[in-house]
C-alpha cells in the first residue's frame, strides 16, 4: 500500500493523533473507543485496546504489530529509522 491509497480515505471524520509520549495516560480510554485514532510508534500499546492506524519509523515496531488486531494498519517509512540511501 502506498499513501495515495490512503488519501481521502477518512475525509471529512475527525482523526486523533496520538504521539509518542504519556500523556495518553491522563485520558479515560473510554474517551478514545469510537474514535479515529492515529498513533506514533507503539506508545499508546500501554493504555489503549486498539488504534486505527499506526505510524512508525521503526521497523521492528511495525513487524510487531502488523498482524496485530489491535492495529488497523501499521504505516511504516521504507527506510529503516527513516533513513534511505542516496
Amino acid at each position: 500500500m502506498t499513501l495515495d491509497e490512503l488519501k481521502n480515505r477518512h475525509a471529512g471524520e475527525t482523526a486523533y493523533v496520538l504521539g509518542s509520549g504519556t500523556t495518553v495516560e491522563f485520558y479515560d480510554p473510554e474517551f478514545f473507543a469510537d474514535k479515529l485514532l492515529v498513533a506514533t510508534n507503539n506508545s499508546w500499546s500501554h493504555w489503549l485496546p486498539r488504534v486505527d492506524y499506526m505510524v512508525t519509523k521503526y521497523h521492528e515496531h511495525a513487524l510487531t504489530w502488523c498482524n496485530s488486531d489491535r492495529v488497523g494498519t501499521v504505516i511504516v517509512s521504507r527506510g529503516h529509522s527513516g533513513q534511505l540511501s542516496r
